[in-house]
């Protein structure tokens, strides 16, 4: 488990992640962070490297980054660990003017990155879903079924799949609690990889207490209350990859969890 503390738009965030390969031979997942604030700059990439600059900035971000390489495709490992690395790096080299243009840009570096990864990576793919927060705004980014949870005094919410069950529950064919044991579950029409960059979402947030990113294999393998309740009590992403794999997870679990103090 990784646990960091940053303070950001004047309020202390607690940041952790975990990822495991589960009863899987091998984590597919990539997790890693990255946060450019008044005191310097921090983050890291699980199982790679720390992040660490005095360097301070004016305009503060924080980037929060979660990949699932699909396992039933080759090099799905090599093609979340990329989008991941890559991706901070971006991030620790860009300036902005506003969220928006947050947004725009790496829609565009997402674009780019994905051609060439399709070069080196022929028929390999990976979700992603990104919390980001910029200038004070909260904002969600996605593509796949990894998800984005954010809880809020009286509400939990959560990003919309990439996906045929995902569809078939908003138009009301299925009711929720069926998404989990639905025979296409594990069916995503939306990757990097895919050539879809282009479907990239953006979600605007509450202001949240907590926020977290996880991988299908972290509720995947539980009632979607269960894992609501889980989110809820969960003090750390560790705790929420560990319950998981209590509850027979039979896929890589990875999550992380941002609480705002």
């Amino acid at each position: 488990m990784n646990d960091t503390k940053v303070t950001i738009f004047g309020k202390t965030v607690d940041i952790s992640a975990a990822s495991i390969e589960g009863r899987r031979s091998e984590n597919e997942d990539s997790a890693g962070w990255i946060a450019k604030t008044r005191d310097g700059t921090s983050g890291e990439i699980l199982g790679i490297k720390k992040i660490h600059s005095n360097a301070s900035v004016k305009d503060e971000i924080l980037f929060c980054i979660l990949c699932d390489g699909m396992g039933g495709l080759s090099n799905g490992k090599a093609m979340s660990s990329e989008v991941v690395s890559r991706s901070i790096e971006w991030v620790q080299k860009s300036i902005f003017e506003d969220s928006q243009e947050v947004f725009i840009g790496y829609r565009n570096f997402l674009f780019f990155l994905e051609k060439e990864l399709m070069e080196k990576y022929p028929q390999s793919g990976t979700t992603v879903v990104i919390l980001f927060g910029y200038k004070g705004e909260w904002y969600s980014m996605h593509i796949g079924d990894s998800r984005c949870y954010t809880i809020t005094k009286k509400s939990i919410w959560r990003t919309k799949d990439h996906s045929p069950v995902e569809k078939l529950y908003q138009t009301g064919l299925i009711e929720e609690f069926e998404m989990n044991t639905h025979p296409m579950k594990n069916v995503i029409s939306a990757f990097i990889g895919g050539g879809h960059s282009s479907k990239l979402e953006l979600n605007r947030l509450q202001n949240f207490k907590k926020t977290v990113l996880c991988s299908d294999g972290a509720y995947g393998y539980m009632t979607l209350d269960q894992f609501r309740c889980l989110i809820l009590e969960s003090q750390c992403a560790d705790e929420i990859v560990q319950c998981a794999y209590d509850l027979e997870s039979k896929d890589n679990i990875s999550a992380i969890q941002v609480n705002v103090e």
